[in-house]
C-alpha cells in the first residue's frame, strides 16, 4: 500500500511509497530480462550491483485452493470486492478505468488479465493490492501523477507485493504472536480496501524487507515496459514536498517515523534508475499521453482535495502543476480558492490576483474557466466597492451553473446592485 489510511489505523501503519535500500550481494554484470528473472542494480553510494529477483512467485490464473488459509484470505478479498463494484466512490468512467488499466497491463504482461483495476473517487496519495488480484487507485493519485512512467512507479510497486506474495507472507508471519485467524471472521463494511485489509489481520505494514524488494521489481518492470525508472525518484520526491508540509499531524508524523532516511531512499531510487538505464536505449515518460487523458476530471479532482482542508499539502500540489504548465487555469483558480478557504494574513490580496490570473489565462487560451471563478471575482469586486465588475461576473457565474446551490443568493444580490 502506498498510503495510510487515516484515523483507521490504530498502530502505526507504514506508508509504503517506496522501500529502504537493498541489501548488496556479490556483484554480476547480469544484461536486463525480458520477461521477469534477475536484473543487477546498484546499492546505495556503491557501483557494485545488488540481485533482484523480478519472476513472480505464482502462476498465471493462479488461485489458492479454499481449504487453505491464503484461499480463506482470498475469499473475504473477493466479498469486499463485490461491495466495491456497487459503492458511489466507484469511478465508472470507462475512459479513466481503460487508460489505468492499459498502464497496468503494459507491465503486467501475461498477468494482466488476473488484475482487475479499480478507480475511486477519493482524495490522497494511494493505491493498494490485495492479495486476489484487486487493484485501487485513488484519484488523489492520478492528480499527483506528472507521467505515464510515473503512475507505473505506484502501479509497478503494488503489482510487485502481488507478485511475491507479500501479503499472505506477512500475514503468516504475523500469526505467531497475533490470532489473525480470528479476524477472517469480520466484516468488510469499512470503506477503502487499506481498512479492509487492516481489519483483516493488520497487513497495511508490509516489512522493510517487503518494501525494498517491491521498490526494487517495480523499478525492474518499469524498465521492461519501456517506462524511464528515474521518475520513481522524482515522484518520490514530490510526496516527501506533500507530507512534510500537510498540517495533518499524524499523517506527517507517521510518514516522517517510518521514513527516517527520506534522502537516503530518493537516492537509493536514483541510483537504481540510473544502473538500469546505462546501456539501454531512451525510455519514454509518456507525458502528454497521460495529461491529455486526465484533463477532463482534474477539476473533481481537485474539488476532492480542497474539501479535505489541508491546504500546506494542497499548496504543494498545486505547486508542482505549476511548475509542470499543467492545467493553468484550474491551478490558477484553486490556488485563489485555497487562500479564500485558508484565510492567513495577506490571502485575500492573494487569492484575487490567483483569481485574476485564472481569468487571464482563459482569455488567453480562450478555454472556459470554472463556473466558480466568476462569483469569487464578483465577490471580490463588491467587496472593493466595483459594482458593475461586480454585476458582470455575477451575470457570468449565473449564465454558466444558472442551477447552482447559492443561484438564488446570487440573483439577489444582483438585484441589490442594480
Amino acid at each position: 500500500m502506498w498510503m495510510k489510511m487515516k484515523r483507521l489505523i490504530a498502530a502505526g501503519t507504514a506508508l509504503s511509497v517506496l522501500s529502504a535500500c537493498v541489501a548488496s550481494t556479490q556483484p554480476q554484470q547480469n544484461a536486463l530480462p525480458t520477461d521477469g528473472g534477475q536484473v543487477s542494480m546498484p546499492a546505495l553510494d556503491q557501483l557494485e550491483p545488488v540481485e533482484v529477483n523480478s519472476t513472480p512467485e505464482l502462476d498465471v490464473n493462479y488461485r489458492p485452493k479454499v481449504t487453505t488459509d491464503e484461499g480463506g484470505w482470498w475469499m473475504k478479498m473477493d466479498r469486499y470486492e463485490e461491495s466495491l463494484q456497487t459503492h458511489a466512490s466507484l469511478v465508472r468512467d470507462e475512459d479513466l478505468n481503460a487508460y489505468v488499466r492499459g498502464v497496468l497491463c503494459r507491465l503486467a504482461k501475461d498477468y494482466c488479465k488476473d488484475i482487475r483495476v479499480y478507480v475511486v473517487r477519493k482524495p490522497g496519495f494511494n493505491a493498494s493490492m490485495a492479495p486476489n488480484g484487486l487493484m485501487e487507485v485513488r484519484t488523489g493519485l492520478l492528480l499527483r501523477v506528472e507521467n505515464e512512467a510515473q503512475l507505473a512507479t505506484v502501479l509497478g510497486h503494488e503489482l510487485a507485493h502481488y507478485y511475491k506474495l507479500h501479503s499472505i507472507k506477512n500475514w503468516r508471519t504475523q500469526r505467531n504472536t497475533l490470532d489473525a485467524m480470528a479476524f477472517l471472521t469480520l466484516g468488510t463494511g469499512i470503506i477503502g480496501l487499506g481498512a479492509t485489509i487492516i481489519a483483516l489481520g493488520g497487513l497495511s505494514s508490509y516489512s522493510r524487507s517487503n518494501e525494498a524488494e517491491a521498490d526494487a521489481v517495480g523499478l525492474v518492470l518499469m524498465d521492461q515496459a519501456g517506462y524511464d525508472p528515474a521518475e520513481a525518484a522524482m515522484l518520490w520526491g514530490k510526496v516527501k514536498r506533500e507530507y512534510a508540509a500537510s498540517k495533518d499531524a499524524d499523517m506527517r508524523n507517521s510518514f516522517f517515523a517510518s521514513h527516517p532516511e527520506a534522502q537516503q531512499r530518493e537516492k537509493t531510487l536514483d541510483n537504481h534508475a540510473r544502473w538500469l538505464k546505462r546501456n539501454g536505449p531512451e525510455r519514454e515518460i509518456a507525458q502528454a499521453p497521460l495529461r491529455q487523458r486526465l484533463a477532463p476530471y482534474l477539476q473533481s479532482f481537485l474539488e476532492d482535495e480542497l474539501a479535505q482542508g489541508d491546504f500546506g499539502a494542497l499548496e504543494v500540489v498545486l505547486h508542482d502543476m505549476e511548475e509542470a504548465g499543467r492545467a493553468p487555469v484550474l491551478v490558477a483558480y484553486f490556488k485563489g480558492e485555497l487562500y479564500r478557504k485558508r484565510g492567513d494574513e495577506g490571502d485575500l490580496e492573494k487569492a484575487r490576483d490567483s483569481y485574476l490570473a485564472a481569468e487571464e489565462y482563459a482569455k488567453e487560451r480562450d478555454v472556459d474557466a470554472p463556473s466558480g471563478l466568476y462569483r469569487a471575482l464578483g465577490l471580490i469586486s463588491l467587496k472593493e466597492g466595483e459594482q458593475e465588475r461586480a454585476r458582470m461576473n455575477f451575470e457570468q457565474y449565473l449564465q454558466l451553473a444558472p442551477d447552482a446551490h447559492d443561484a438564488a443568493f446570487i440573483r439577489q444580490m444582483l438585484e441589490q446592485i442594480s
